[in-house]
């Protein structure tokens, strides 16, 4: 299976399952592929880190980390999702840990790393607020899925150096 279809079926699996991510709908592999791409330009323009997980080498889940631009340029923007398998074996802190070091590394200037996660999910909360983030806002019904409200909640972690 290619890359593409890998992150194709996680997505869609995501999806079908109602997990903690945005998504509500299954995607194509063209709007993948079109989604994929946008990834790799940021990487190449400085802008974006991917990293894709592989567990004996499978295909493990996907994590980004954004640059924002302008007056945001000391913040990144994080997200993550891991294919169930692996959940609840640690490859999500490991992945985590990783993109944070790598954001040091790739952005000297990024001073923030800012991420959203549903108040729903106790799990990724958890493990974020392991590694330092805080939580410093909460928008109420700030997701809405199968008609019923979640809240949004902001997280952060200002980066040492």
């Amino acid at each position: 299976m290619s890359d593409l279809e890998s992150c194709t079926e996680h997505v869609n699996a995501l999806v079908a399952e109602n997990a903690d991510i945005i998504f509500n709908k299954k995607v194509t592999l063209a709007e993948e592929r079109k989604w994929l791409s946008g990834e790799l330009e940021k990487m190449e323009k400085k802008e974006g880190i991917p990293l894709v997980p592989e567990i004996n080498g499978e295909f493990g889940g996907l994590c980004g980390v954004s640059k924002q631009k302008g007056k945001l340029s000391h913040i990144a923007k994080f997200g993550i999702a891991i294919k169930k398998k692996f959940r609840g074996t640690g490859i999500g802190t490991k992945v985590l840990l990783k993109a944070i070091e790598e954001t040091k590394k790739q952005f000297p200037e990024v001073e923030i790393i800012e991420l959203d996660v549903f108040a729903t999910n106790e799990i990724a909360k958890r493990a974020y607020m392991k590694v330092g983030f805080k939580e410093v806002a909460v928008l109420p019904k700030g997701v809405k899925s199968n008609n019923k409200y979640v809240d949004r909640i902001v997280m952060y972690l200002e980066l040492e150096r």
